[in-house]
């Protein structure tokens, strides 16, 4: 018998991983197609989720676009302050200099 979740905190191992799912095939259609054009419907293919779950996670498909822009704030946040981490006390030329080689290797 399967436990009643309520709470982040009690999901089990199989909620997490139905809501990483999501995330995950929510970002490669979003970012293929756009909110308007992608349904809760190809999202929870994508992602092998009943329909059901993008309500039961997120509230809704607003509620998992929020999240996936958050998480992708968050990673060009991270990326930023590590690029600026980097190059704290080297002269101007340096740090240009490795922009310009982290942009032709990428």
């Amino acid at each position: 018998m399967r436990k009643d979740v309520t709470s982040g905190a009690g999901r089990s191992a199989r909620d997490h991983e139905t809501r990483d799912r999501l995330l995950k095939a929510a970002e490669r259609q979003f970012a293929e197609r756009g909110f308007r054009r992608v349904t809760v419907r190809d999202i929870c293919r994508a992602a092998r989720a009943n329909v059901a779950a993008v309500n039961y996670h997120f509230g809704g498909k607003e509620g998992l676009y929020r999240e996936v822009l958050g998480l992708a704030t968050e990673v060009v946040r991270s990326t930023t302050d590590a690029g600026r981490k980097a190059g704290e006390g080297c002269p101007p030329e340096e740090k240009l200099s490795g922009i310009s080689v982290s942009f032709s290797t990428g």
